[in-house]
């Protein structure tokens, strides 16, 4: 998906709404913004949690997409996501989190960004599960306004953290478009439709994907609670809108990682897809005990990107699963080119158009709970 292209539509949106203000007084266009600071879903573990974010200026009414049934109509899907692309970073303002009584600070960086980690408070261990630290800004930084000093004094807002359990045997990473939800990349102007003018509950989810993540984040034991991380070339602007699609179609919960398409200053860049690599590199570090499942499809560039990583970190990849969206013959050949160096790295591939065929995959390999769906309940059923 072009990125220039959707930063064209969200301008050309803004020119619209800002005539709209015009004639309606007293509704907020995009000009009106106000600060706000918006946590990213991450993980930790037992000795440290890290909490991930970013502070903004944006429009008062730019809010999650949804409605009081939780749909919204293609006008206001539109309207939020011009909005959170008209927001303005807030650079090097100081943030804290506070958690069971342990704080940590940190500064943003020049896109507004921020990452505190939290080390176990008193010595003793991060219980395993979901942890809600408060953040807040204690310095605005040195190229805020008044109006956003006085705006920060009562901003605060809960980052969520999650804990892999003990037994925890699988660190799960997968892509979002076309992996998890039906976005059509391959046709970028059907994919800028579906971008721009469907909200969650107008989107298609992939079958049986819902279903087969929590089976694998429960493990064979039902409680492994395994850390399960989406990441995606898409902005951060569009955080939002991920995440209300995830909760929308019950995917598991897990950390959210996606790309920095650039400051206004630096106008908006290409989308570079080696930032999933980037992010997978960073996330064997941090748990280096567990086996890494990687999930993509053949659309953009998963896997050679994969496959690289499990070249440069041999035996931690233990499969990397396509699913085979543009399913030609010349991409098929390409990812088939890649088998043999997987297999020296000790990294298996698994390339198929249905979930049924990874769910089974996971279940030879003891990846999914050892208590199996009833007879005829498939995983691809999505229940």
């Amino acid at each position: 998906m072009d990125p220039q292209t959707i930063a064209t539509a969200a301008k050309v949106g803004n020119v619209i709404e800002s005539f709209l203000a015009a004639l309606r007084p007293g509704r907020d266009g995009p000009t009106a913004k106000t600060l706000r600071v918006i946590p990213h879903r991450s993980v930790g573990d037992a000795t440290r949690l890290t909490v991930r974010g970013r502070v903004v200026r944006e429009a008062v009414t730019n809010r999650r997409p949804v409605g009081p049934t939780g749909a919204i109509g293609a006008r206001e899907h539109l309207a939020a996501l011009y909005r959170a692309f008209d927001a303005v970073e807030l650079p090097f303002a100081q943030v804290e989190a506070s958690l069971e009584g342990v704080c940590s600070r940190t500064t943003c960086d020049a896109g507004g960004f921020f990452a505190i980690d939290m080390p176990s408070p008193n010595g003793r261990r991060w219980d395993a599960g979901l942890h809600r630290a408060m953040v807040r800004v204690i310095d605005v930084g040195p190229t805020a306004t008044q109006l956003d000093r006085s705006q920060s004094l009562a901003l605060e807002e809960p980052a969520d953290i999650y804990v892999h359990g003990a037994t925890a045997t699988l660190a799960i990473v997968s892509d979002l478009d076309d992996t998890v939800m039906d976005t059509n990349t391959i046709n970028t102007w059907d994919a800028i439709r579906t971008v721009m003018f469907r909200s969650a509950h107008h989107r298609k989810p992939v079958s049986g994907v819902a279903a087969l993540y929590s089976q694998l984040r429960d493990g064979a034991d039902g409680n492994a609670m395994n850390p399960l991380c989406y990441i995606s070339s898409g902005a951060w602007n569009l955080y939002d809108i991920v995440l209300n699609y995830l909760e929308t179609y019950a995917l598991p919960p897990g950390a959210i990682l996606l790309n920095d398409w650039g400051s206004r200053a630096r106008s908006f860049q290409a989308v570079a897809h080696a930032h999933k690599a980037e992010h997978v590199s960073a996330l064997l570090t941090r748990f280096p005990q567990l086996p890494f499942l990687l999930i993509g499809d053949d659309v953009q560039e998963d896997p050679e990107l994969y496959a690289k990583v499990a070249v440069a970190y041999p035996g931690r990849i233990a499969a990397i699963w396509i699913r085979a969206v543009r399913n030609t013959p010349e991409r098929g050949a390409s990812i088939e080119s890649l088998r043999s160096a997987l297999a020296t790295a000790g990294t298996s591939l698994v390339v198929a158009t249905e979930t049924d065929s990874f769910a089974r995959d996971a279940a030879a390999r003891g990846w999914l709970p050892r208590k199996m769906p009833a007879a005829g309940e498939r995983i691809a059923a999505g229940r």
